[in-house]
């Protein structure tokens, strides 16, 4: 049972580790060598040389999910999180991903040759992406950070750019998952459980991996405010900075009737406005436009609103409300919703088989919508409903649930499932 709550300076090293055994990889990544006896967590990073505010910082935020919502209050050595997240990179692609590769191939040999050939592809075409992006944090992101500490920056770089560029490389082996668990056709056996629980142990990994960088580095909140007012704008802009535990990117609106044309463009996570300055027609016009669930609409109640018109909104900011209030309101709202009909197993209708074999044979959506005779957006539509259905995501997964399915055969199909540049 793991123990939920903030470790501490004077706690056991062993009983940390002990209690919480996926923090071996954490201590591992920052240097700290096993051996250590009954000394406390700051006696350990001393003998070490690792700042121990951010190794606490790191395991807190690991062990306890509502501690990632008050990290930033610690005070972390930047300096040591980059040689973690270094650390944490040679791993994975040193020996993780590579003996999950060996434990792959071994456990599907015997399985339909199509098959075993389009799951490795698919795993190396994932594994290279992972390369990719993780190679992009050394060569880019983590020399700008150094020379942010130095005081000798050179280029013009933004550290804010790092959250557009840090995709979701997890994505993929999810995919992985789903296609083994629903879709694989061969019997089920040790080998191929064991590698399967390797899988879902280092998606999950990963995802911890990924927590730590948005979390500690660059974990942005973009926000737009539309408010006629320029008072209540800068009013309610100078409380948000002074929410140390957000990371915010604040866009202000003044002329509502660009609304529309601002939300396109800049793709925020949170729309702050006033119900007073935008109708329900509208409201349910921008929400039928977008088909977005990211995007989370917020009254800013300046004066009392009726109830009808506010439950069109995800939530309400009040004039009144205190810094406190609004910080929580706001961390709640970027808080991931569960969509329980996900996970539900629905099979495809004989249309969307077309678009898969359309989409594994390396079609565009509208050389699909030419050769189905229908229009982009339904094919857009359909690929959405696909995904939503099997919960594959790429083309590549698609192209091993084509060949399970028999759908298509892999001398059809072997481009699309190179890795993509």
């Amino acid at each position: 049972m793991y123990r939920l709550g903030k470790y501490n300076e004077t706690d056991k090293m062993s009983d940390l580790i002990c209690k919480n055994y996926p923090m071996l990889l954490v201590m591992s990544r920052f240097g700290i060598a096993l051996g250590f006896g009954e000394q406390s967590v700051c006696e350990v990073c001393r003998n070490n040389n690792v700042d121990v505010k951010t190794f606490l910082a790191v395991v807190n935020m690991l062990i306890d999910q509502d501690e990632r919502r008050t990290i930033s209050d610690t005070t972390v050595s930047i300096a040591a999180l980059v040689s973690y997240l270094r650390n944490s990179h040679a791993y994975y692609l040193d020996f993780r991903l590579p003996t999950i590769r060996t434990k792959l191939l071994e456990a599907i040999m015997g399985g339909l040759s199509d098959v075993v050939v389009a799951i490795i592809r698919y795993y190396d075409e994932y594994v290279a992406e992972v390369r990719k992006h993780m190679q992009y944090e050394e060569d880019i992101v983590f020399p700008y950070v150094d020379a942010l500490l130095s005081g000798n920056i050179k280029n013009s770089y933004r550290i804010d750019v790092f959250s557009k560029q840090h995709n979701q490389i997890d994505e993929k082996l999810s995919d992985l998952k789903n296609i083994i668990v629903k879709y694989y056709p061969g019997s089920s056996s040790n080998a191929l459980n064991s590698v399967l629980f390797d899988i879902f142990s280092c998606s999950e990994d990963l995802a911890s991996h990924s927590d730590v960088e948005n979390y500690q580095m660059s974990k942005r909140i973009a926000i737009v405010i539309a408010d006629t007012s320029v008072i209540i704008r800068s009013g309610i802009i100078s409380v948000l900075k002074r929410l140390s535990l957000l990371n915010i990117d604040v866009t202000e609106i003044m002329d509502i009737s660009q609304l529309e044309m601002q939300l396109f463009k800049l793709n925020p996570d949170i729309l702050i406005i006033n119900p007073l300055s935008i109708g329900m027609l509208s409201l349910q016009q921008i929400r039928t436009e977008w088909d977005c669930k990211k995007l989370k609409f917020i009254a800013l109640q300046s004066s009392l609103t009726d109830n009808t018109t506010l439950n069109a909104y995800d939530g309400a900011i009040s004039l009144y409300d205190s810094a406190e209030q609004i910080k929580d309101k706001l961390m709640r709202f970027c808080q991931p919703e569960d969509d329980p009909e996900s996970n539900k197993q629905q099979d495809l209708s004989a249309r969307e088989k077309d678009i898969v074999i359309c989409v594994v044979k390396g079609m565009t959506n509208r050389q699909m919508a030419e050769h189905l005779c229908l229009s982009t957006h339904t094919v857009i539509t359909h690929r959405r409903n696909i995904a939503n259905k099997l919960q594959i995501h790429s083309p590549a997964g698609l192209t091993i649930y084509a060949i399970v399915n028999k759908l298509v055969a892999l001398d059809d199909v072997t481009d699309t499932i190179l890795p993509e540049e």
